[in-house]
């Protein structure tokens, strides 16, 4: 039973993460997809906006594990507590 829950619990992370991927390149992919039906030609996307999405996935995945995975938040709060009282 404990093994059933690891894994589900691994499976719903990696749901999430794939989602994130999917919801941020999405965009970037229907551009390449409107612009080559258009112009009939090697498209170059140039909106700073699908730019963002696509590097907002580099940040989405550690805020999905950190959220996801408990001994991972434990291990990067000791880190936050020590930054801020760097004599203890």
């Amino acid at each position: 039973m404990e093994r059933f829950f690891k894994e589900n619990k691994a499976l719903k992370t990696a749901v999430f993460v794939v989602g994130a991927v999917a919801l941020c390149f999405s965009p970037m992919a229907l551009v390449f997809v409107v612009n080559y039906i258009i112009k009939l030609q090697t498209v170059r996307v140039s909106l700073p906006w699908v730019h963002t999405l696509a590097m907002m996935n580099s940040l989405l995945n550690p805020l999905i594990y950190c959220w996801r995975q408990e001994e991972l938040r434990k291990y990067l709060f000791t880190f936050r507590i020590q930054a801020v009282y760097p004599a203890n």
